[in-house]
């Protein structure tokens, strides 16, 4: 599994060298994403210290993530394999950023990626954090975050480092992409395929109205579904399904 070309400063202590040999080492016997992921947060905790750990890449036309690994603190609707959308104007001023920034009260950017949680991350006791654009190709992929219990746990050093990490599992992060959506494609077709077969086993929708809504919902993200047909006189209009269910906080679900 390769990374990304790495931009790692000459002249770094052997501490920090000796970190990125073994991050090397682990994209050498990693084969998959799900391996190499906990690897790599074992290794960075010797070079950072934070308290969450979050690797994110964008689908959908990157107005969504998804968490492709994440680690110590627990945020509800915040978990491994949880999506979350990202206003258009925000995913453009992310792609655009030049490196490295700190989160929360101490960043000199406002990012609505991150502004809309820093205060959920605040109230699980995350104080402090930076993140870094994951690159590959020169093109936007996802995101590294890390956030700490400590206030102003960060310096400009650390912001050095988590570059430097992000270097080293952009082709990672690409790879977790690439698994996701092929499992969301397989996922589409197997429902398209209930769908049909759903539809054609009765005579009335009102039959199968929560299984049906059930079903379309997972695939285009709506929380109601109705369908109307003309009635009589021309005018009237009649509702033949109504399918509701609960919206959950920022809109979060798992594939």
């Amino acid at each position: 599994m390769r990374s990304n070309t790495t931009r790692t400063p000459t002249g770094l202590n052997p501490d920090v060298q000796s970190i990125m040999r073994r991050i090397d080492d682990a994209l050498i016997r990693s084969a998959v994403p799900e391996d190499f992921f906990p690897d790599f947060d074992r290794i960075a905790s010797d070079l950072l210290q934070y308290d969450r750990m979050a690797i994110s890449f964008y689908v959908n036309l990157r107005f969504q993530a998804e968490y492709a690994y994440v680690s110590g603190t627990v945020i509800e609707n915040h978990e491994q394999g949880t999506l979350h959308p990202i206003p258009e104007d925000a995913a453009w001023t992310s792609a655009h950023r030049n490196g490295p920034f700190h989160l929360g009260e101490h960043s000199r950017h406002g990012d609505r990626v991150f502004d809309g949680f820093d205060a959920v991350a605040r109230s699980s006791g995350l104080r402090s954090g930076i993140a870094a654009p994951i690159m590959w190709r020169g093109v936007h992929v996802g995101d590294l975050a890390l956030r700490s219990s400590v206030e102003a746990a960060y310096t400009g050093r650390d912001l050095e480092l988590i570059d430097m990490l992000v270097n080293k599992i952009s082709g990672v992060v690409v790879n977790a992409r690439a698994v996701s959506q092929a499992r969301y494609e397989s996922n589409r077709r197997e429902s398209l395929l209930e769908l049909s077969r759903l539809v054609n086993s009765v005579r009335s929708l009102h039959q199968i109205q929560d299984q049906f809504g059930e079903i379309v919902c997972s695939l285009i993200d709506a929380d109601r579904i109705s369908i109307t047909v003309p009635g009589r006189p021309v005018r009237a209009i009649s509702t033949i399904l109504v399918h509701e269910r609960d919206a959950n906080g920022y809109g979060f679900g798992k594939r």
